[in-house]
């Protein structure tokens, strides 16, 4: 039987697919296109405070503990009927406390931390102390409101106005990159302009996601704080937060490790390569917001032909998604630096480091899906664990290989420890919840549209020269034109692309018709 998205309660799931990919490339877009401009007004060792920004805001995520995840559920479950709306009130009141505290001592601990962070754990060398601690204090703020944005989000999601979300974050998106670049050019290039800003930006989408969610759940009665409304849901959150913290470790123990070891100019180096090649994860994440709650539905309703070509197609979609991607960012890294950055020092130093941490991502991102199928099952466990043996990997691996060979080992380490779970836990996840599907992931959803777009991609790399800085049409052809091949290659590689093909030469001879 073919598989076809279904549209529940009035709520098109194509369209949500199609909202979540357009609102999260373009926000992946803007947040790449702006890093040349910053990095232009307040120099490498700058930038590598917002990458020590973005790892803070991953480890103190932690402290969410699987609050908005679980709030995201049960605001699904009132759209379905099975929450009254005083109750979903209370309990988003609830947490919205919960989260105030938190808050406030995040806020308090980055603050009173500040002066260690700037003068014992970073290597800084030419901004002043006084400037890192005042740019770590607006870390904090910052990291405190978007918990609360994150929070609003969460329920928006749940509740699914997937399309107002998303035109709300391109917006917010657009206007904290553009935005900062006019104020670094005309009012201060300073760190702490930057910070100051993106303050206020925080603030009024704070704003305007908090008014937007409560107005999503209208009552004439006031909602208040309940204990009650949090023991109901501390199991599953508790069950989340342990992921949470393995994934977080997996992620950004590099980071965390490379801000001690390094110099903050290298660490800005390998940060600007992990953020170009971590933007794989926009592309993935459109997917797998559709993927997790179709997988749910088919896995409760026992329909078990469903679920396996729901399950394949998915994973397809990330393929297709991910792998040219990928495969240009690893084999023609210098051509796409050069044409973004136009920095030769700084092309040389973050090339080498995209390549291998390319690879990487394309290898976790394969693994979209039978995690997602984990979790639709309500296998926790074999996550915790699987994530639990990864982290005790990884983390000496990357300790080691960075003390004897620098940055770029971590990278590798991120290769081996992803190739790893794609090699051993893959096999365990299809034999315990999808015996018959193994091969036919491995072969058709993954190998053969990949094995294609590399096929196409490295045809392309033997035949052009060696990029040169400012050749920026030269540079712009053949990282387009890699990509096409390799995009091309892969979707007739697999049933979805070849599938995906056919329609279109319908439509189009149907519009040749008419």
């Amino acid at each position: 039987m073919p598989w076809r998205f279904v549209r529940p309660d009035r709520v098109s799931v194509n369209r949500n697919l199609a909202a979540n990919f357009l609102g999260t490339t373009w926000a992946a877009l803007v947040q790449i296109a702006f890093i040349p401009l910053y990095i232009k007004y307040i120099g490498m060792e700058a930038y590598g405070l917002l990458a020590t920004y973005a790892s803070l805001q991953a480890l103190l995520s932690l402290l969410d503990a699987g609050l908005t995840a679980n709030l995201t559920r049960e605001m699904a479950r009132f759209k379905a009927g099975a929450l009254q709306t005083n109750r979903a009130r209370t309990l988003l009141r609830s947490v919205e406390f919960v989260f105030l505290g938190l808050g406030l001592a995040v806020f308090c601990a980055v603050s009173g931390g500040a002066p260690w962070l700037a003068g014992d754990w970073l290597k800084v060398e030419a901004l002043p102390i006084p400037t890192v601690i005042q740019a770590l204090c607006l870390m904090g703020g910052i990291i405190a409101l978007r918990w609360f944005a994150g929070l609003y989000r969460g329920v928006i999601t749940g509740l699914q106005h997937l399309v107002w979300l998303n035109a709300a974050n391109a917006v917010f998106a657009t206007v904290r990159g553009a935005g900062v670049v006019l104020v670094l050019q005309w009012i201060s290039p300073t760190i702490e302009a930057f910070f100051l800003y993106q303050t206020g930006v925080t603030v009024v989408e704070v704003a305007v996601l908090f008014r937007k969610s409560w107005r999503l759940l209208p009552s004439p009665d006031r909602p208040s704080f309940s204990p009650v409304a949090l023991r109901g849901i501390w199991r599953f959150s508790a069950g989340l937060t342990m992921i949470s913290l393995l994934v977080m470790f997996m992620m950004q123990t590099d980071k965390l490790l490379l801000s001690k070891m390094l110099s903050l100019r290298d660490f800005g180096y390998y940060a600007l390569a992990g953020s170009v090649a971590g933007s794989m994860n926009f592309l993935i994440g459109p997917v797998s917001g559709v993927a997790y709650p179709r997988l749910s539905e088919l896995v409760a309703r026992g329909d078990r032909p469903a679920l396996s070509e729901a399950y394949h197609r998915f994973s397809q979609m990330v393929t297709l998604a991910i792998v040219p991607s990928a495969l240009i960012l690893a084999l023609f890294p210098e051509n796409l630096l050069m044409l973004w950055i136009q920095d030769a020092e700084t092309v040389g130093a973050v090339a080498p480091l995209v390549t291998p941490l390319a690879i990487g991502f394309m290898l976790n991102g394969f693994m979209n899906t039978p995690y997602n199928l984990l979790l639709a099952h309500g296998r926790t466990k074999f996550i915790i664990k699987l994530y639990g043996v990864l982290v005790l990997l990884f983390l000496p691996a990357v300790y080691w290989g960075v003390s004897r060979y620098g940055a770029v080992a971590a990278a590798y380490a991120w290769v081996a420890i992803n190739a790893s779970c794609f090699i051993f836990a893959a096999p365990l996840v299809h034999k315990n919840l999808m015996p018959q599907g193994k091969w036919r992931w491995y072969r058709q959803d993954v190998a053969l549209p990949a094995a294609a777009a590399f096929a196409g991609g490295f045809v392309v790399c033997l035949s052009t020269p060696r990029p040169v800085i400012h050749e920026n049409w030269m540079n712009l052809l053949v990282v387009s034109s890699a990509f096409l091949i390799a995009f091309f290659a892969a979707s007739f590689a697999c049933p979805l692309g070849r599938e995906m093909a056919a329609r279109a030469w319908s439509l189009r001879s149907k519009m040749n018709i008419s």
